[in-house]
């Protein structure tokens, strides 16, 4: 694999967490006022799923993304709140592929996962591709990085 080059990482993904919709909401609400600064090429946002929601930004330099990701880290948050931002390249975020899993990715997540009905933190649905294999189809692309998050972590 080829080493990821630091001026390559434009893109940012937020996970914020709490156990207060209401609050989520309006932090979300600061981040879109945020976004208009700078020329984002991408934007996805996951539904809300066991207090948790993830946000992935394309934006057009490495800079704009590190100076969103610093006003982002800086925003004041309630105790209750948790939120972690990563910074990562356009071909990690895979925003010019299908948010889908293969049913053998699928199955080798769960076999990863003992005891955890994954399914819960699955927003969307299963279908044929054209090969006739099945697949599981997510609603956008931030709702498959939340799952993989939960999943698996940040990395």
């Amino acid at each position: 694999k080829e080493k990821i080059k630091e001026a390559e990482k434009n893109c940012v993904s937020i996970v914020l967490g709490s156990d207060r919709e209401e609050t989520m909401l309006k932090i979300l609400r600061q981040m879109r006022r945020l976004t208009k600064t700078y020329k984002v090429r991408f934007e996805s946002e996951s539904s809300m799923f066991d207090g948790l929601v993830r946000k992935d930004l394309l934006f057009e330099t490495r800079n704009d993304a590190v100076m969103f990701k610093k006003m982002v880290e800086n925003l004041r948050l309630p105790g209750h709140t948790k939120l972690r931002s990563f910074t990562m390249s356009e071909g990690d975020l895979g925003h010019i592929l299908d948010p889908v899993l293969t049913e053998t990715e699928m199955l080798f997540l769960m076999s990863n996962q003992k005891g955890y009905n994954l399914m819960k933190k699955f927003d969307g649905k299963v279908e044929r591709n054209g090969e006739g294999e099945i697949c599981f189809k997510f609603s956008r692309l931030a709702s498959l990085n939340l799952f993989l998050y939960n999943i698996g972590g940040p990395d």
